[in-house]
This record gives structure tokens, sequence and C-alpha cells, in this order.
């Protein structure tokens, strides 16, 4: 119940990178360089198919973004990874 509520006052932080592999990659692994033991990082290829749907919700556009969620909330698409980086920092 402890862990229930410490997820509650602070909720897991995750990161869904949406893009081509390669770019995807890149971008998962450098939001793993920072530490964070409540993060979560899913890098997802553009073409996935059959995701949950608040995993297919958040679509790539032209290029690799990612959004970061707290809970049920997430930011919107964010398009540059030094941002990213800046964001889940």
């Amino acid at each position: 119940m402890l862990v229930a509520l410490s997820e509650h006052l602070d909720p897991p932080e995750q990161v869904i990178i949406r893009g081509q592999r390669d770019a995807a990659g890149q971008w998962r692994d450098s939001v793993a360089q920072k530490y964070s033991p409540t993060r979560q990082v899913f890098a997802i290829e553009t073409d996935a198919m059959g995701l949950p749907a608040a995993l297919a919700d958040k679509r790539s556009l032209e290029s690799t973004v990612a959004y970061v969620c707290r809970g049920t909330k997430c930011s919107e698409p964010v398009r540059a990874l030094a941002a990213l980086v800046a964001i889940a920092g």
C-alpha cells in the first residue's frame, strides 16, 4: 500500500518515443543516460501495429517525437532530442 500511495503522490514518468528504429533508439539511449528509478522509456517504431490505445494515440509526426507522461497526463509532442533530454532530465 505504501508503493501505491507513493505512486499516487508522485506518479512515475513514462517517455513514449515514436519514430524510425534508429532515431527512436538514439532518443531512448539519450534519455536513459540520466538515471531515474521511476521512469519507463518506450521506443516504438512508426509503423508498429497492434498497440494498446494509450500507446497507439501517441503517433509519430513527420519525424521522431516523444511524449512525456506522468500518471494519466501527457505532454504535447516533443520534437527535438535536446528538449526531451531537458524535460526528462
